[in-house]
């Protein structure tokens, strides 16, 4: 591998690490009224020119990895379908605002497909990256403050203030971790998926402790001769994990994302499915360590902070009954939409402009219009009933050919990669950031471009 290949194999991981930083430049914003809205907004982040300059430089390098073609279709199929969006849409121009959202998505899956990227590498920064955010998001907890620092994107976070993601419990307003994401539950997807990655790694240490005692040769007596290094290295390596695993664990229960905890528990039974069914040596049991891990960790956070998860998981607070009322009220607003626009939609990222022109005018505030949490019904309201047949028909696409690569490869990065897309299918379920917002976006075109690569 030469010298720029290296260079923009480096690159790339550190966008991928950095990608939950929001350093950015607004280019424009679609306003309701007199209030400018978040949704649709033209923005500039640090990141996406980090993206475009590795694009650049891998122009220079031979492309001997182009990507499944059915994938390809897939990813063309939706491309038209968005930009047909623009003809009939309720504003056209936020249509092209939220482009960047997809065509930055398409340029990292293009670019995780080539020859000279180590998916290896790319997921050991994404974890690390993932790491640093549960750091970030833990401080913010116990502090229970955030200040605000605009060179890294950082909006100030006060538990008393209206608008802050809290969770009320014992008098108290508890405010969720953030990390440097727009909200809590951008960091609990984050923070799931990075878990089931880190997993990953714990397998890869476990193979190579296995293949040190498979066989007889030349390496592997080298390896016994040498002794407590060879051991002490792969001691290291596990105890590493363990700690990431703590801080992800816990980074993950205090953003109290509950799209989040189910998303990642469905992801981790996933996993030991394809554990058991892979008869992977010594799946089940490695499985099970990292269970009764976790679970250790989970035991002594709730214990040391009780009453807020126990408002939390019985959704029964002010503040729980307020989010269910305006979630309700988003689905209300997306079935009618869908009857004033069944064929067309109303635009790629339109739903809350068109909320606003077509619906009603007089809500309370501009945070009362949002898209619906959920991205399937959402792609249906924005690119209509057919959009949303290609969007479900491009994910399809993208399951199959993660089951295929899985299969055929047997990888750790195919399994726990999966196992991540499950996760964030099952979080678009309640929750529309994958489809909305720059890091969730990028988060899902992530997991779909590494774990779709056409080789092993």
């Amino acid at each position: 591998m030469n010298r720029l290949a290296k260079l923009l194999g480096f690159g790339l991981g550190l966008y991928v690490a950095l990608l939950p930083w929001q350093t950015r430049i607004i280019v424009a914003q679609p306003f309701l009224g007199a209030d400018p809205t978040e949704y649709g907004t033209l923005s500039v982040y640090a990141t996406d020119v980090l993206l475009l300059a590795i694009f650049i430089g891998a122009a220079f390098l031979p492309r001997s990895v182009r990507g499944s073609r059915s994938v390809w279709t897939a990813i063309a199929a939706l491309g038209i379908v968005i930009l047909g969006s623009a003809i009939f849409a309720n504003r056209s121009e936020v249509v092209l605002y939220s482009l960047r959202l997809f065509a930055l998505g398409v340029l990292l899956w293009w670019l995780v497909q080539q020859a000279w990227v180590k998916p290896k590498f790319v997921l050991a920064c994404f974890v690390g990256g993932a790491t640093l955010q549960a750091l970030f998001g833990l401080g913010q907890f116990f502090a229970q403050t955030s200040p605000s620092f605009s060179w890294l994107g950082l909006a100030a976070h006060d538990p008393t203030a209206a608008g802050t993601s809290v969770v009320e419990a014992g008098g108290m307003r508890w405010l969720r971790a953030y990390g440097s994401l727009p909200h809590p539950n951008i960091l609990g997807g984050y923070l799931a998926v990075a878990l089931l990655i880190s997993f990953g790694f714990y397998l890869r240490v476990y193979q190579d402790v296995v293949a040190g005692f498979s066989k007889w040769s030349r390496e592997n007596v080298r390896r016994h001769l040498e002794g407590k290094q060879w051991y002490a290295k792969q001691a290291w390596r596990i105890a590493g994990l363990l700690v990431v695993l703590t801080l992800l664990t816990s980074g993950l229960l205090v953003t109290f994302s509950r799209s989040a905890w189910l998303g990642f528990g469905l992801g981790w039974l996933v996993t030991l499915v394809h554990l058991v069914s892979l008869r992977w040596p010594w799946g089940w049991r490695l499985w099970l360590k990292w269970s009764l891990f976790m679970v250790a960790v989970v035991g002594m956070v709730v214990v040391l902070i009780p009453q807020p998860f126990a408002v939390r998981s019985e959704a029964a607070g002010r503040l729980e009954q307020q989010s269910i009322s305006e979630r309700q009220q988003q689905f209300k607003d997306a079935y009618s939409l869908i009857k004033l626009e069944p064929i067309r939609g109303v635009g790629y990222g339109n739903m809350p402009v068109a909320v606003y022109d077509k619906l009603e005018r007089g809500r309370e505030s501009v945070h009362s219009y949002q898209p619906v949490h959920n991205i399937y019904l959402l792609s249906v309201v924005e690119l209509g009933v057919m959009g949303g047949v290609v969007f479900l028909a491009f994910l399809l696409v993208v399951i199959r050919q993660q089951i295929r690569q899985l299969f055929q490869h047997h990888t750790w990065t195919s399994l726990v990669l999966f196992s991540a897309l499950a996760t964030l299918l099952v979080i678009g379920l309640f929750d529309h950031y994958l489809w909305t917002l720059g890091a969730g976006a990028m988060l899902l075109w992530l997991v779909i471009g590494v774990g779709s690569r056409a080789d092993k």
